[in-house]
């Protein structure tokens, strides 16, 4: 995320109940698009130990980036166990 876009405190992001959206919405940036991918993978070594899940487990890897109207406000990697995430999409044509 380009920290320049924000107008931010330290007490913004120190707080546990700190929100990224949230200061995103305070600083007029409106996330309009995103480009997610979603793949399996196993489990390494310092995931196990991060998500607590045996060796080579399965893993869902998402690489997520967000644009407000084509400038680039975030870019997310995100690891999930695989044994406790379901995806719902709802599709219109």
């Amino acid at each position: 995320m380009p920290v320049h876009l924000l107008d931010m405190e330290e007490k913004d992001i120190s707080d546990p109940q700190a929100s990224l959206y949230k200061l995103f919405d305070q600083n007029n940036i409106h996330l309009t698009t995103a480009n997610e991918t979603i793949e399996a993978m196993g489990a390494t070594s310092f995931l196990q130990k991060q998500l607590e899940v045996d060796p080579y487990s399965s893993l869902l890897y998402i690489e997520r980036c967000s644009f407000d109207n084509g400038q680039g406000v975030e870019f997310a990697e995100i690891y999930y166990r695989a044994d406790r995430y379901k995806y719902h999409i709802q599709l219109e044509s």
